[in-house]
């Protein structure tokens, strides 16, 4: 959550330098905390700059994460894990 604080102020000052929406990807899904309540609140507070296009990815409940791909999504320049361990998804 802290990373949230420095992320969304820098992106929006990014977007403003370019005067376009950036597009942004939330993958959830699992975690230790209560993820719902998070990915609501970063869609909420991307959406309300009206400065992001903001996708959801919300991964499949399993006991591992062996074998779950990150979206395949060719538009996002952005991507705000809210995910523990989105770092060992492998991409395809």
């Amino acid at each position: 959550m802290k990373l949230s604080f420095i992320i969304i102020p820098i992106l929006t000052l990014l977007s403003f330098l370019k005067g376009e929406k950036i597009p942004v990807l939330i993958v959830d899904g699992q975690n230790n905390h209560d993820w719902i309540s998070t990915t609501d609140s970063l869609h909420a507070t991307l959406q309300a700059t009206n400065r992001f296009e903001v996708q959801i990815e919300t991964a499949p409940q399993t006991k591992s994460i062996k074998g779950i791909r990150a979206p395949k999504s060719d538009a996002q320049d952005y991507i705000k894990e809210a995910y523990k361990s989105f770092r060992k998804v492998q991409q395809e």
